[in-house]
């Protein structure tokens, strides 16, 4: 159920258990010949930003959620 919550209140990271049950991230972008360096530098920029806030609701689940609502 916080994971749900988490993913609610994300719209590019998604958590998800894993097969062993432990909490992880994923992140995803389309890539195109159009990209370029600054693009890219974009991209890098917003996962760092999920691992920052993934990190605060794996260390904190319940106060992440009611900080969320």
């Amino acid at each position: 159920a916080q994971l749900n919550s988490f993913n609610r209140d994300q719209v590019v990271c998604r958590g998800v258990l894993g097969a062993d049950g432990r909490p992880n991230i994923a992140y995803s972008t389309l890539l195109s010949s159009r990209m370029n360096a600054d693009d890219l530098k974009d991209h890098i920029g917003v996962w760092q930003g999920c691992l920052v806030t993934f990190v605060e609701f794996t260390d904190d689940p319940a106060a992440f959620v009611a900080k969320a609502n």
